[in-house]
């Protein structure tokens, strides 16, 4: 009985084993490619930048070319040149299903440039002192936990995406717009603060909420119709309000200073409101 229960120990150690080789491969995949310097990516597969990269001149340092890329920063920056000839961190003709993750990019004109790529994921990205744009990215995009500050040119947006996206989650500090997110869109938990002009645009039949929206020179938050806009806090914005829906929609749950837009079409219920003009 001792040599059968011994022999049951010793396998279920290298069941063990065996489990936690696989689960090291998942998270470090066989294969990875490390990224020195600015190059083109002409394969799918998963890339790790291996140290902080400073670009020069006004072109695209990161040129994607193929489908199902991760390229994973591991906490590192990818610095530009600055200005109008601070070019494009990552850029190229990708199509679909492009992940960006745990990295900081600054000081250039465009931060990421995927706009014609569906399905796009940048995760846990911080974006500094880009002058255009932050991000730029298709539709089906999901961004998350991730911060974006001093997007400085104007009229311009920090983060835009196109329709059925998902936005959650992040942080906007001092930008010219926050965020233009397309229509059928997710938009939940994000912050945003300081905006020189809008706060966050977002398209009809999209689903708003808990973000906060404080201290932007126009509108908190501008909503298309036929959206849910539920348990949102928006004070202290200017324009036309700190909210401003398109009627038909749902508004629930909402502590807003000045509510714009809404008529009887819209579903009005358990919101607190200073004002609706």
């Amino acid at each position: 009985m001792r040599k059968h229960k011994r022999s049951t120990m010793v396998s279920v150690a290298g069941i063990f084993v065996v489990l936690c080789f696989l689960l090291t491969a998942s998270a470090n995949p066989a294969g990875t490619e490390k990224i020195k310097s600015c190059t083109t990516i002409t394969s799918s597969g998963f890339y790790e930048v291996e140290r902080s990269i400073q670009a020069a001149g006004d072109g695209v340092c990161l040129v994607v070319t193929a489908d199902h890329v991760v390229i994973d920063f591991g906490g590192f920056v990818i610095s530009g040149a600055g200005g109008f000839a601070g070019g494009t961190a990552i850029g190229g003709s990708a199509t679909q299903g492009i992940e960006i993750r745990n990295g900081t990019i600054t000081n250039f004109h465009t931060g990421i440039s995927l706009r014609g790529a569906e399905n796009v994921t940048v995760a846990n990205m911080t974006f500094v002192d880009n002058l255009n744009s932050a991000a730029n990215l298709g539709p089906g995009a999901v961004v998350r936990d991730s911060f974006f500050t001093r997007t400085a040119q104007e009229p311009t947006w920090a983060l835009e995406v196109g329709h059925g996206s998902i936005i959650r989650d992040c942080v906007f500090n001092q930008n010219d717009i926050a965020a233009s997110v397309g229509p059928s869109s997710l938009v939940i938990n994000n912050i945003v603060k300081n905006s020189n002009e809008d706060g966050i645009n977002i398209g009809e039949k999209s689903t708003v909420i808990g973000n906060t929206v404080v201290d932007t020179y126009d509108e908190g938050l501008r909503v298309g119709a036929y959206s849910n806009v539920v348990n949102n806090n928006a004070h202290g914005n200017g324009g036309t309000g700190d909210l401003l829906v398109t009627c038909p929609s749902n508004v629930v749950g909402n502590s807003v200073g000045q509510l714009s837009g809404v008529d009887s079409t819209c579903n009005l219920d358990s919101n607190l409101i200073l004002t609706i003009p």
